[in-house]
């Protein structure tokens, strides 16, 4: 499936973590992935988010397009082992950090670091 929206997950940090080591691992057709957590989940701890993982901290968004609508991701880039990079990050903007976004650079609109 190469586009997973996920709303009202019981996702862990754990999980997301182990999400992005198993990307770096496999050669996955995934493009995009938005997981939204349950309203009344923790937010999401970053710092466990990317726990081992060799990443780079993105200073400006990252631009993804999905049917009309425009995502911005804010966060992190991410290679795997297969030469293909992408994006991901923890939506701030709402009321609560439970959104968490990941999306291939080829997908994006803009990219800069």
């Amino acid at each position: 499936c190469p586009v997973i929206n996920a709303e009202c997950t019981n996702f862990t940090d754990n999980d997301l973590n182990l999400f992005l080591k198993n990307w770096k691992k496999i050669d996955s057709n995934l493009k995009f992935l938005s997981v939204n957590r349950s309203p009344n989940s923790p937010e999401i701890d970053e710092k466990a988010v990317i726990e081992g993982l060799n990443v780079t901290k993105l200073e400006k968004f990252a631009w993804v397009r999905r049917g009309d609508e425009s995502i911005g991701i804010r966060g992190y880039s991410i290679s795997n082992g297969k030469g293909r990079m992408a994006v991901f990050g923890i939506d701030t903007l709402n009321r609560k950090n439970v959104n968490f976004k990941f999306s291939l650079s080829s997908e994006l609109e803009t990219f800069q670091y």
